[in-house]
C-alpha cells in the first residue's frame, strides 16, 4: 500500500492526491488531500474500483457521507 503514495485520486466529482498510508492491523487507511485538506480512506478493495499503476491514478468508490 505505500506504494500508492503520490498516486492521483478520483473520486466522484473530487481529485486528489495520495499523501500517506496509516498501517493497522484492523483499519489499514490512506491518507488523501484533497482541496479541503487530508481525509482518511479505509484501503479496502470494496472501495477501489480502479488502480492505474502506469498513470500512478486510483479510482474509488467510497459510500455517501465518509468524506465530508
Amino acid at each position: 500500500m505505500e506504494d500508492l503514495i503520490g498516486f492521483r485520486v478520483e473520486c466522484g466529482k473530487l481529485r486528489g492526491e495520495i499523501t500517506d498510508y496509516y498501517d493497522s492491523e484492523h483499519n489499514p487507511l490512506l491518507g488523501v488531500v484533497f482541496g479541503n485538506g487530508e481525509q482518511l480512506i479505509p484501503a479496502v478493495e470494496e472501495f477501489i474500483a480502479a488502480i492505474d499503476f502506469e498513470a500512478r491514478t486510483i479510482k474509488f468508490v467510497l459510500p455517501e457521507g465518509l468524506i465530508e
